[in-house]
């Protein structure tokens, strides 16, 4: 029989607790190298989650979590990218603090949509392929959006944020992140 306290502690406190220490050292090396470093954990658990989905779909009982995790494996894609734009990475020919802001905003609404999308289909049975190509689809969509600058712009000189990507950012707050049919009450 599993110990509740010690599977609490090396299972979830410890992993936790070295996941914060590193990200304290990596800003010790200054913002970017931070941002490296969350964007890397939040990369590698997206798309760790679309893998495990794609694998246990014969047998998974859950279908809002299959196609949650099918959302955040192609949000991962964008914030890849979204990591390799970031002024100063000098990564891409890219020197846009906009398109960097507007990828990141599309993952986030992508996510927000796959969530309320998922809570829709919870009771229904779904083919992971045909929600894959969608999701797919809508994700190269709004990469193509973000770089050639059909979304608005989210950085202004002098104002540093646009109200838009202020408004995006408490929207997000609002609707608590990981539970966006809150906002919709």
């Amino acid at each position: 029989m599993i110990d509740d306290r010690r599977f609490l502690l090396w299972n979830t406190l410890v992993p936790l607790g070295l996941v914060l220490l590193l990200g304290y050292f990596a800003y010790g090396f200054g913002y970017l190298a931070f941002h490296v470093f969350a964007e890397t954990i939040s990369i590698v658990i997206g798309g760790t989650a679309m893998i495990v989905a794609h694998t246990s779909q014969r047998f998974a009982r859950n279908q809002y979590l299959l196609l949650i995790a099918v959302v955040i494996g192609w949000c991962m894609m964008i914030d890849l990218l979204h990591l390799i734009t970031y002024q100063g990475m000098s990564l891409l020919p890219i020197d846009e603090t906009n398109v960097s802001l507007r990828l990141w905003a599309s993952a986030r609404g992508l996510q927000a949509l796959g969530m309320l999308v998922a809570i829709q289909l919870m009771s229904r049975r779904m083919p992971l392929l045909p929600f894959h190509a969608v999701t797919g689809t809508l994700t190269l969509l709004l990469i193509a959006a973000s770089v050639n600058g059909w979304l608005p712009d989210m950085y202004e000189e002098g104002m540093r944020f646009s109200q838009t990507k202020i408004l995006i950012d408490w929207t997000i707050v609002a609707c608590d992140g990981s539970f966006p049919h809150r906002c919709w009450r």
